[in-house]
């Protein structure tokens, strides 16, 4: 990080649109610049995102993207918390991702599935038949590497005659993902 003394000369800030923050030295008496310092700031694609609201109610034998729908953070506005409920990175690389998902009102022997999808196909799935009528918890996590503008996103299914609802309450249903390289 940049330094800024203490005496009786200025230092100025300034930040340029290439993520350089640069401290520029400033001389009083001659309005000189006597010296610059610079930084590169690292803003590395990042999200995380979570169910907000209300339950998410899932209809039976029918893939349905989970709705992410309130954001904690995202750096560069790659994931669509509003509409799609996709994370689209602009760049490409490895991208440590996890979904985590809470389901309400499961049903005995039925089969819940959680998905992670790239564009058309799954990348990732956990299956999980029950033994209960009960509440769980389904997550899937992984580093992938994903090109620019991938679309990436988390989808459940369940079997016929399931159906369900997924949880809003403090974040236990949520969507994250970081670059990583």
């Amino acid at each position: 990080m940049v330094n800024y003394p203490t005496n009786i000369d200025t230092w100025t800030n300034v930040t340029d649109d290439e993520s350089i923050i640069s401290a520029a030295h400033m001389n009083d008496a001659h309005n000189q610049i006597i010296a610059i310092e610079q930084e590169q700031i690292d803003f590395r694609s990042r999200f995380q995102a979570y169910r907000s609201g209300s339950n998410q109610s899932i209809a039976a034998s029918a893939n349905v993207t989970v709705q992410f729908n309130a954001e904690e953070y995202d750096e560069k506005g790659e994931y669509s918390h509003d509409s799609t409920y996709k994370f689209i990175p602009q760049e490409a690389g490895y991208y440590f991702i996890h979904a985590h998902v809470t389901w309400w009102n499961a049903v005995n022997s039925k089969i819940y599935a959680l998905y992670l999808f790239e564009g058309a196909n799954y990348i990732q799935q956990d299956l999980l038949t029950l033994n209960t009528n009960q509440s769980f918890v389904q997550s899937l996590n992984g580093i992938f590497y994903f090109a620019a503008a991938a679309e990436i996103k988390a989808v459940v299914w369940t079997s016929n005659g399931a159906g369900g609802s997924i949880d809003d309450l403090l974040r236990r249903t949520m969507f994250c993902g970081h670059r990583i390289s």
